[in-house]
């Protein structure tokens, strides 16, 4: 009985022998400071993007959809001839009620063009809006150009965080400080500016003039959050 008791004081020991270490463990972290930093700048955009689309009314869905249908096709072919990056998009088809009858159908399709070209594309919409409407045209950053200007501007984000940490430890008697964790976060930056919105479809097979196309700058942001252990005098 006598050595019974005693293995299991033993076997209790060793399980309860950690938990004074681990307290100790964790009572070693001390003077942590959250800190962030971060860099921005404009970019010039250097990439275009326009929206347009087709929308036709009808008391019969198949030639609302033909008109919509032959449209489009005639759009995508004069993108591709210029040789601009053109992808279809949204394709709906509404029924238009009148006392819980079916009256007519809607039908809309629109198309995406990119170019970096502004000329090009300029006269391009020109042509195209003999038969479609525009909705958008926006002025953006292409993933290059973006992910150029974030590299430049993560090391300057990074910079300045290691100068406001080490501000902190000399203003608070430490002697430097080490970096715990860090968290790079480059999401942020101005939505795509829209440069046109909304134009009036063209009723007419009248050649359309060019639309003006000025484009712009765009802010990107680097912003760095991160943990800091000030390092003991």
């Amino acid at each position: 009985m006598i050595r019974l008791l005693a293995l299991t004081i033993l076997v209790a020991a060793g399980f309860t022998a950690p938990i004074p270490l681990a307290a100790h463990e964790e009572s070693a972290h001390y003077d942590r400071i959250n800190l962030s930093a971060g860099a921005g700048r404009e970019v010039d955009t250097d990439m275009l993007v326009a929206v347009l689309y087709s929308q036709h009314q009808s008391t019969n869905q198949a030639t609302a959809s033909n008109e919509v249908n032959q449209a489009v096709r005639w759009g995508v072919e004069q993108a591709k001839a210029a040789t601009v990056k053109v992808t279809t998009s949204s394709y709906r088809t509404k029924p238009i009620y009148q006392k819980r009858h079916i009256q007519a159908w809607r039908v809309y399709q629109s198309i995406r063009l990119e170019s970096s070209d502004a000329k090009q594309l300029a006269t391009l919409l020109g042509a195209l809006q003999q038969r479609l409407s525009i909705q958008s045209l926006r002025d953006e950053l292409s993933v290059a150009a973006r992910k150029s200007a974030e590299e430049d501007l993560i090391a300057d984000a990074l910079n300045a965080f290691q100068d406001r940490a080490a501000a902190i430890a000399k203003t608070l008697g430490r002697s430097g400080h080490r970096i715990v964790d860090i968290n790079i976060n480059t999401s942020g930056g101005q939505p795509p500016r829209t440069l046109m919105r909304d134009t009036a479809a063209m009723e007419s097979a009248v050649k359309v003039a060019p639309p003006v196309i000025e484009s712009g700058s765009l802010r990107v942001n680097v912003q760095i959050n991160g943990t800091v252990e000030l390092i003991a005098p």
